[in-house]
């Protein structure tokens, strides 16, 4: 099963994110409160209260005049949604830019494409997919967004009725000519009507024929014919608006569609640096007319005159360019427009050419059966029929010419149903999500910082990640020193202290036996104690460590102090510092003066080799094997040498002292090493010729440890010894503290 406290090899478990916290919460924490107050005043500092002006407009579908049915056609296909797309583009925006009041809004005049920006603001929306809609537009003034969205909508309802104003000039004007060949066909059916009447008495013209009582048949004809007159009023009425389509279609572009495309060009981004660059020059060529003594006749000038030319040369190519471009573009849009209309027209005049084909059969066929069933339907009547027919359609045709010509519509296509009113207050009064944005992102911009910072100098925070990461067998995890726990005092600050002693006491005994009984450490009597870097807890390690065998064996132990460049291991142990080893391998002190022996009063078989005082290179004192010779000598006197050794990756005479003992133990420190250095300086110390025997990892947190491997205590008897333990020197521990030592939990050298 899977530790869950070890963090995978260059993952970013829960164990590497709470290992950062612990390790950068102290100075994370206030970090990320101030940064998140200052962001939080950098939003309201930089917040602009943003104000929306609504209008309501009801939006219809496409109306066609008077049908078969009496009732007002509707277009199915997608005219309300092409009405919205209108309003938003440049057609509509465009001119709204030339109204009253439009040209002092403040902000219209900051931006560099006016149209673009209104476009950007201005949301049209159904509410709840209704005829309803809410015409919207979000600005930081609430009188300009009153007065813009008010714009918008005028000029589209002015443009729309424009445009449909003219559409229906245009079937008003087919509507007559089929009127008048209507009232031909009338005057015609008429003079026949009169002809046929000749030779009879008034009462006989007046009442034509007598016929049989065949009244079903004839009703059955009077209700075809009724439907042929719709049906004929319908195909005249869709030729009318089909011509009017097709008319409008091949009409030239009016003088104020060319205006709009004018206004539209000079609003383009393009047309307006072109105008900017010839202000420049102008306002150029009036300063050096006004400063220089030749005035328009200077070099400067003249050139100031071409360069003017060749800019408005420039100014109008683009002019030209961007107003074929937009006139392409609205041609094609108004075609587009123009087709559907004219396919959506065509297709209601085939059906109504196809009812008026089938109609008129059907008629035919009931005049047929009143032949044979012996009903007298001579051509008199015929002729009165046709006639009451025709002039039925004309007076159709009448009506629906006299509706588009006074505009009596039951309801208007497109009307404003409330103008927009200056809003009294802002959308939002605070920036409440950009303030939680902000604080969580300058609360958390620290901790993240940490974070990255942590995963790219990796630090040790786990046993197992330092044996993955440095490829090294772990043989011995040791916890930080104990101190009194600051909220406890009295015995049970004592017990607490004693209990900690103990688990620190016990990590380091199981270094020992780890080292005694491992089959790579067998016959090592002489072992080096190194890190990568200093102030990785090496120091410590070693008295402790020699303390220990010291302890547990009665065996004779010499501790070496190998660090002569930064020498700590006799400011822990409390001894003197010269003569020592650097003496010895002058070859001014013997080793018999420079070793300090009994250094503890429980133990006079520890002995020590204090660092000495450099007096030259420590390169020059390991050169030509003397310290080799030095090991010879102690190996015979001494059952255990341990040797302090300067880091790895700062000092190169470690290698030399690493490759010759018996042994080597590379330490690091917990949430200080960094896995890719102790990794080099393994490799390093293989290289040299070294035999690393594994790591040691010190500094565990007590509670992690604990934790971890649970505990298991000693008795009081063991406890009451355990203040002779003296791991610091010839100071006891007392039962009210427990001094750290310069080098606390090894954090140092």
């Amino acid at each position: 099963m899977t530790d869950p406290e070890a963090p995978s090899s260059g993952g970013m478990g829960p164990a590497f994110i709470l290992s950062v916290w612990q390790q950068w919460w102290k100075l994370a924490l206030p970090s990320g409160i101030a940064l998140a107050v200052l962001a939080c005043l950098i939003v309201l500092a930089c917040f602009v209260p943003k104000y929306e002006a609504t209008v309501f407009m009801l939006i219809g579908r496409d109306p066609s005049p008077v049908g078969r049915d009496g009732q007002s056609q509707s277009d199915d296909g997608g005219w309300v949604g092409t009405q919205v797309q209108i309003m938003l583009s440049p057609v509509v925006l465009t001119p709204v830019l030339s109204r009253e009041g439009v040209a002092e809004i403040k902000e219209l005049a900051e931006q560099n494409d006016p149209v673009a920006w209104i476009g950007q603001n201005l949301t049209v929306e159904s509410r709840k997919n209704s005829g309803l809609y809410e015409v919207r537009f979000v600005g930081r003034d609430p009188r300009d967004c009153a007065t813009l969205v008010n714009a918008v909508v005028k000029t589209y309802v002015d443009k729309q009725g424009e445009n449909e104003q003219q559409y229906q000039k245009e079937v008003v004007k087919r509507l007559n000519d089929a009127m008048t060949a209507r009232l031909v066909v009338v005057g015609e059916l008429q003079q026949s009507l009169r002809d046929l009447s000749k030779g009879l008495s008034p009462a006989e013209a007046l009442a034509g024929n007598p016929r049989p009582a065949a009244t079903g048949a004839e009703g059955t004809l009077a209700g075809l014919r009724q439907q042929l007159a719709l049906a004929e009023v319908e195909y005249e009425q869709v030729t009318a608006e089909l011509r009017a389509a097709e008319a409008m279609q091949q009409k030239p572009r009016t003088q104020q569609s060319i205006a709009v495309i004018a206004l539209e060009v000079d609003v383009t981004p393009e047309m307006i640096s072109a105008k900017k660059e010839i202000a420049d020059i102008k306002a150029g060529l009036a300063e050096l007319e006004a400063r220089a003594k030749q005035g328009a006749t200077s070099s400067s000038y003249v050139q100031g005159k071409r360069k003017l030319a060749v800019a408005e040369s420039k100014a109008d190519e683009i002019r030209k360019q961007l107003t074929g471009e937009i006139t392409k573009r609205l041609d094609l849009t108004q075609r587009i427009r123009l087709e559907e209309r004219i396919d959506a027209l065509k297709q209601r005049q085939a059906s109504a050419d196809a009812a008026i084909k089938l109609l008129t059969t059907r008629c035919d066929e009931e005049v047929k059966k009143l032949h044979v069933a012996g009903a007298d339907t001579g051509e008199l009547e015929l002729v009165r029929a046709e006639l009451a027919r025709e002039e039925k359609v004309l007076d159709l045709i009448g009506s629906s010419k006299l509706f588009l010509e006074t505009g009596l519509k039951s309801r208007p296509n497109i009307s404003i149903e409330k103008f927009a009113e200056p809003p009294t207050q802002p959308i939002e009064a605070h920036p409440t999500k950009f303030l939680a944005a902000a604080g969580l992102a300058g609360a958390l911009f620290p901790f993240g910082l940490a974070i990255f910072w942590e995963r790219l100098v990796r630090r040790v925070n786990d046993a197992e990640q330092l044996s993955q990461d440095a490829s090294l067998d772990v043989i011995g995890e040791i916890v930080e020193l104990p101190s009194r726990p600051v909220l406890m005092r009295g015995q049970a600050g004592h017990r607490r202290l004693m209990r900690d002693v103990g688990i620190y006491q016990e990590c380091i005994d199981n270094l020992r036996t780890c080292l005694h009984l491992a089959e790579l450490s067998k016959h090592t009597k002489v072992i080096a104690v190194t890190s990568a870097t200093s102030g990785e807890g090496k120091t410590s390690l070693v008295s402790q460590l020699g303390i220990s065998i010291a302890r547990a064996t009665g065996a004779r132990v010499l501790l070496i102090d190998g660090d002569m460049r930064s020498p700590e291991l006799h400011e822990i142990l409390k001894v003197r510092l010269s003569p020592g080893l650097a003496e010895v391998l002058e070859g001014t002190v013997g080793l018999d003066e420079a070793i300090v022996p009994g250094i503890l009063d429980q133990y006079d078989q520890l002995s020590m080799l204090p660092a000495g005082r450099l007096t030259c290179s420590p390169h020059q004192l390991m050169g030509g094997a003397a310290f080799e010779r030095l090991l010879g000598q102690v190996r015979g006197r001494y059952d255990y040498v341990v040797v302090d050794t300067p880091p790895v990756l700062c000092a190169s005479e470690s290698l030399v002292i690493a490759k010759s003992v018996d042994g080597a133990l590379l330490c690091a420190l917990y949430e200080v090493s960094r896995s890719r250095q102790v990794r080099l300086a393994s490799d390093r110390m293989s290289r040299a010729g070294a035999r690393v025997l594994g790591a040691v990892f010190a500094g565990t947190p007590l509670g992690r440890y604990s934790l971890r491997y649970g505990q298991y205590g000693y008795g009081s008897p063991y406890l009451a010894t355990s203040a002779s333990f003296a791991p610091y020197g010839r100071h006891h521990l007392q039962s009210s503290a427990i001094s750290r030592p310069q080098a606390p939990a090894g954090r140092k050298n």
